[in-house]
């Protein structure tokens, strides 16, 4: 019989397996003209056109890209949306929140992340102003 343990964990092996078949670009390098997946996020996508890389390019309203249908969907099988930041591959310089905790953040500068930036006390990371604050739409 099936638990929702059980039957959470398959679905987080399909949608590991699915984003492994389709990982995110960061160079158009060997690759035909098309869209692709960002490493940017769930909310954007990459277009390679000759060669160059256009990165960011939006998904409209709530939709995420799904690289196995090549368009912005309502939910996706390639990309799963995160709050926190634990690697900085890909990701814009700047400051997000750190997958150890509300009350520490992480900055991703050229690639490489400084995690456990701590927030001065009785404060959380807010990833809506990117910074330390009272409240935070993730931490509670």
């Amino acid at each position: 019989m099936r638990t929702p343990t059980n039957i959470a964990t398959a679905l987080a092996c399909l949608l590991g397996l699915a984003a492994a078949q389709n990982p995110c670009i960061t160079t158009c390098t060997d690759l035909p003209d098309g869209d692709y997946q960002s490493c940017n996020g769930c909310k954007v996508y990459a277009t390679c056109w000759h060669g160059q890389i256009f990165d960011d390019r939006p998904c409209v309203g709530d939709t995420l890209w799904d690289d196995s249908f090549k368009h912005c969907e309502l939910s996706s099988a390639t990309c799963t949306p995160t709050t926190c930041v634990s690697n900085c591959n890909g990701m814009a310089d700047g400051n997000y929140e750190s997958c150890n905790g509300c009350n520490v953040y992480v900055t991703c500068h050229a690639g490489n992340i400084i995690d456990n930036r701590p927030c001065p006390a009785g404060l959380v990371f807010n990833s809506n102003t990117k910074g330390c604050d009272h409240k935070s739409p993730s931490c509670p």
